[in-house]
């Protein structure tokens, strides 16, 4: 036998949607601050990254490349939100995460020799493992953040 329904079970059921509710719109109105400081970044790096002029080297011209195709991964994550394609978006932040490892490491660590083999073979050897390490190693090791990164995103 069901128990009767209260008009108290009907003010807490109310509570607690509007609770929800509340719940729903803070986070709602926190992804729409968080897009919107987003695309307020895209477009103030945008405004300032016309025109570059990058050293002619090979290292460093490879590491901008890799800073400019996060970038452009950075606009397409907040297009992606912007049309709530969410999964894409997600799916977008990993390869978002590997170019800008990669133009760490190309900045940081890489040689010429490493840089032309990239060239020529399109790989690292020991790929984004090994290049978090040397990242790493290159700050002294004060950090162990892209290790976190690596750990939590691509597994141990």
């Amino acid at each position: 036998m069901t128990k009767k329904r209260q008009p108290i079970d009907d003010m807490i059921d109310a509570q607690v949607w509007m609770r929800q509710r509340a719940i729903k719109l803070e986070g709602a109105m926190a992804i729409e601050k968080a897009y919107n400081e987003l695309v307020a970044v895209i477009l103030w790096i945008d405004e300032r990254s016309h025109q570059v002029d990058i050293a002619g080297d090979e290292r460093t011209q490879i590491a901008a490349g890799c800073f400019d195709l996060v970038l452009e991964h950075q606009n397409a994550v907040a297009r992606l939100v912007e049309n709530q394609l969410h999964g894409s978006a997600l799916a977008m932040l990993r390869v978002l995460a590997e170019a800008h490892i990669r133009g760490l490491w190309f900045a940081r660590c890489a040689t010429e020799e490493a840089a032309a083999s990239f060239r020529a073979n399109d790989s690292i050897k020991g790929g984004v493992p090994r290049m978090v390490k040397d990242i790493e190693a290159s700050l002294g090791n004060r950090t162990d953040k892209l290790t976190k990164l690596l750990r939590d995103q691509w597994g141990p």
